[in-house]
């Protein structure tokens, strides 16, 4: 992910200028792959979807990040 963000900044010149970027733009932008975003919430069966989601992903070697939005 660190390489990935540092091509994304040079690409747009300087690390202050893709500040609160989110990743999925990245890696579609860089690699032209499809991106999708998985999300929890403190429902039970939301958490268990979750789980099996980015399990799922691992399995098939599918790179994965995660983030936290701006507070």
């Amino acid at each position: 992910m660190c390489l990935l963000e540092k091509a994304w900044a040079k690409l747009h010149g300087c690390y202050s200028l893709i500040e609160s970027g989110r990743a999925e733009n990245v890696f579609n932008h860089l690699t032209n792959a499809a991106t999708q975003i998985v999300g929890h919430k403190n429902d039970k069966l939301v958490r268990e979807e979750f789980w099996y989601s980015l399990i799922n992903a691992s399995e098939m070697s599918f790179p994965m990040t995660c983030g936290t939005p701006n507070i």
